[in-house]
């Protein structure tokens, strides 16, 4: 049996969501994993965990999240676990997520689960959200995620064997996830999507997806990190020389952006991946 930790950041913004989190995995209908969690700032946060039946190892992380992210998989690469299954402590997950990931993770090197939408009190507000999207029903390679991105650290399981030599992150990376995984597929990996498991996702300020109103600021801020994401691939693939340059030719017309145009477009999105509707 490969040995399985369920990896997650806990902070306190998390806490009024956290007692969800802990509860839906008590009750996994396959227990056999370790909740691995990495304590960004909660005080006693044993006190917590006592409530539920969880194996746990809890790590003491600090500084800036691009650090913590560094510190998170050092620590996996160190350790003994073989396969890692992602989630966030403001998410809570199907009795079926282990089981059904680390089956899948049996034939696979990278899982992506679908999104279930929830308010913040969990009230369903989309289900199957990514299951018809046409690039599912393709290959998956790291074309795939070249200008948007559906592996996050909340809804991914991998086989810790894939990661990169390399984990430390550039301080100017924003979507450490999406970058961790842009390294990833560049070697060959094979990677599964499902429905058949899922996460509970929460839509709020911090945690949303699908936002189809975006104010210009907005826009021109994320645009600017979609920019620094190509920037910083493209020192280490030239893969990416491509879409670094485009970007960087169109960073100027974002003066000229209106407001009409910009949300016209994103209305055109059916339930878009992460960072997909910022586009020029």
């Amino acid at each position: 049996m490969k040995k399985t930790c369920f990896c997650s950041v806990i902070y306190p913004n998390n806490l009024l969501f956290f007692k969800s989190f802990l509860k839906s995995l008590s009750v996994q209908t396959d227990n056999q994993f370790t909740l691995l969690l990495f304590n960004d700032g909660v005080v006693n946060l044993i006190e917590y965990l006592q409530e539920f039946k969880l194996n746990y190892i809890i790590r003491t992380v600090y500084g800036s999240p691009t650090e913590i992210r560094t510190q998170v998989f050092d620590y996996l690469k160190e350790s003994n676990f073989e396969y890692t299954i992602f989630g966030d402590t403001d998410d809570y997950f199907p009795e079926n997520r282990v089981r059904i990931n680390k089956l899948l993770l049996s034939k696979n090197d990278v899982i992506v689960n679908d999104l279930c939408l929830v308010t913040e009190q969990g009230k369903i507000i989309t289900e199957n959200y990514w299951k018809d999207r046409q690039e599912f029903n393709n290959e998956l390679n790291m074309a795939s995620i070249l200008k948007c991105n559906f592996l996050g650290f909340g809804n991914t399981a991998i086989r810790n064997a894939i990661l990169p030599e390399n984990t430390i992150f550039d301080e100017k990376i924003i979507a450490v996830d999406w970058f961790l995984f842009s390294r990833i597929l560049k070697n060959e990996v094979k990677i599964f999507f499902t429905s058949e498991t899922f996460i509970y996702y929460r839509q709020h300020e911090n945690n949303i997806v699908g936002k189809k109103l975006l104010t210009l600021d907005k826009f021109k801020k994320e645009f600017k990190i979609k920019l620094n994401h190509y920037a910083l691939l493209a020192k280490e693939n030239e893969f990416f020389n491509e879409f670094f340059i485009k970007y960087k030719t169109l960073e100027p017309k974002l003066e000229f952006i209106r407001l009409e145009e910009l949300n016209n477009y994103c209305k055109k999105i059916e339930r878009p991946f992460w960072w997909e509707e910022i586009q020029i």
